[in-house]
Parts: structure tokens; C-alpha cells; sequence
């Protein structure tokens, strides 16, 4: 794992304009990528740290000339986030997010805790959710699907993840009026339940009764646990890419079993766009769209 990244992957993981990080190169010989026998650059995952690092520092308000002449030992020094709480927000969220992406790369749960901690404090828990941990979810999976992390890199930072989710959803207070019950699955095959966790995070913050199910749920059980309960609203995530004519198949089975529910469905938007769904469906095509949820 050593790091294969073009210039525009950069750019998606770090916020700066492949352009400029191609100034920065010739101007400051801030990175040394690797280049093929075409001459096309490749940079390496310290190439990364030390860019995500460098974007740290620009949104503290320090200058590029100056960033260009510190050593990596001096650079780490200079960087603490807790510096940053008092910052304008467009400065604050590239910083909190790199300092979470940075503690993926490092292992760092130490430097996990103190970024979502003050982002907590500087925009509240579910403003934290939408505009930090969904930014970094959405750069995780690019690492994984481009095999730049590995599993132990995934797992650490997910289950960090998971434990300030868990925390959060705890303190709520849990609504016993079950008149408009939401019944929260993954399919079986489907893994990845970040996504599903911050929901019913959200969706009890909002005083919605939730009966959360988990991952890899057979379609029977739902149908089952629908008819059990006379929930009104169901709500999966479809991630892992899959057959499209096997996941229309399986989202008419569940349409028919649920037929009086309204069914929200969110996760992979290049795959949902080719389903035809059925009329009780509604597409959540991001974490905002969770708002209109009356």
C-alpha cells in the first residue's frame, strides 16, 4: 500500500486544485511524485499526509512560502487543531477533515478524538455528522475502492466512528409512540452500516421511533418484523454494487411485502438511477434529503 495517486485524486482528497498543488511542485518542490515512462506524476500516500498537513496549515492562515521551508517535523508542530475552533467555518471543515483523514493514515485515535471533539463543539453533533464524518466516509470509500487502504485501516476508523454514534445515540431520549415507526435494515450481502447508524441517529434526534435491525437482514425477516409491528416507513441503504436486474428483483419482492409503507431508499446513486422503482419508494440521494422526513 504504497500509494498510486494521480493528480486529480489529490485534489479529491485533499480540496486543493490539482493546478495549484502543480505550482506548489515546480515553485516550492513541495511534493516528489513518481512518474511513468509517459511522464505522468504519481504520488505516493506521504505525498498525501504531507498535503493533507500543508492544507492544514493554509486554512490556519499560514502562507505557502513559509509552509515550503519547514521541515515534516515542523510542520506537525505547527499543526494543532484545537487552534482552529475559533476559525471562519469554510476554514475549519478542510482542517477537521484532514486531521480525521489523517488519523486514518496514522493510526492516531488520539488525533480522531480531538478533531471530532471540537468539531462537535463548534457545530453540533448533527451539523458534525453532515459536514465532517459524511465528507470523510465519502473519502474512505474512494481509498478503499481505488485499494489505498487496507481492511485494518477501514475497521480502525469506522469503528471510531461507530463508538461516537453509539455514544450520541445513547443520550437521546427513546420516543415510545410507535404511530410513525421506522423499521432500518441492510439487505443481506450489504455490510457497511456507518451509513444506517448516523441514520437512526438522526432520525430519533428528530423524535422518530426506530427499530434498527442492522446488516444483512433477509428480506423475509423484514417483511416479517413490517407485519409485526405495522410500521409506517422502512429504510435501507443499497451500497455494495450488485446485479442491477437482482436488486430490481429483490426491491419489488420488498414493495409487495411492505405494500402500505413508505420505503426510503439511499446509497449507491449510480446503480439506484438505472432501477425503476415502485411507487411507495423515496429516494434519499444524501444526507440532507434525511431533513425533508417529516
Amino acid at each position: 500500500m504504497t500509494g498510486k495517486y494521480s493528480i486529480r485524486d489529490l485534489e479529491k482528497l485533499s480540496g486543493i486544485k490539482a493546478h495549484t498543488i502543480r505550482i506548489w511542485e515546480l515553485r516550492y518542490g513541495l511534493l516528489t511524485p513518481s512518474r511513468t515512462d509517459t511522464n505522468i506524476r504519481h504520488y505516493s500516500n506521504d505525498d498525501l499526509r504531507k498535503l493533507l498537513n500543508v492544507s492544514s496549515l493554509i486554512n490556519k492562515g499560514m502562507k505557502i512560502s513559509n509552509i515550503s521551508k519547514l521541515s515534516s517535523k515542523q510542520i506537525q508542530e505547527e499543526i494543532s487543531v484545537d487552534q482552529n475552533v475559533e476559525s471562519p467555518i469554510e476554514n475549519f471543515l478542510p482542517t477537521a477533515q484532514n486531521a480525521l483523514m489523517f488519523a486514518l493514515f496514522e493510526f492516531d485515535e488520539e488525533i480522531f478524538n480531538k478533531a471530532f471533539s471540537l468539531a462537535v463543539l463548534k457545530l453540533g453533533f448533527v451539523e458534525a455528522l453532515y459536514k465532517v464524518l459524511y465528507p470523510l466516509l465519502n473519502k474512505i470509500g474512494f481509498l478503499w475502492n481505488s485499494g489505498e487502504i487496507f481492511p485494518a485501516q477501514e475497521h480502525f476508523i469506522t469503528n471510531l466512528v461507530k463508538q461516537k454514534i453509539f455514544s450520541a445515540t445513547d443520550s437521546l431520549l427513546l420516543n415510545t409512540d410507535k404511530k410513525d415507526t421506522f423499521i432500518l435494515f441492510l439487505p443481506e450481502g450489504e455490510l457497511h452500516e456507518i451509513g444506517l447508524l448516523l441514520t437512526n441517529y438522526l432520525l430519533r434526534s428528530m423524535g422518530k421511533h426506530t427499530i434498527f435491525l442492522g446488516q444483512g437482514v433477509p428480506l423475509d425477516n423484514v417483511i416479517a418484523t413490517y407485519k409485526a409491528t405495522n410500521a409506517k416507513n422502512l429504510l435501507l441503504f443499497i451500497i455494495t454494487p450488485s446485479n442491477q436486474k437482482e436488486i430490481t428483483t429483490y426491491l419489488q419482492k420488498l414493495s409487495v411485502g411492505c405494500n402500505n409503507a413508505i420505503i426510503y431508499i439511499s446509497g449507491n446513486n449510480n446503480l439506484l438511477d438505472k432501477i425503476k422503482l415502485a411507487s411507495n419508494f423515496v429516494r434519499l440521494k444524501s444526507p440532507e434529503d434525511l431533513k425533508l422526513i417529516k
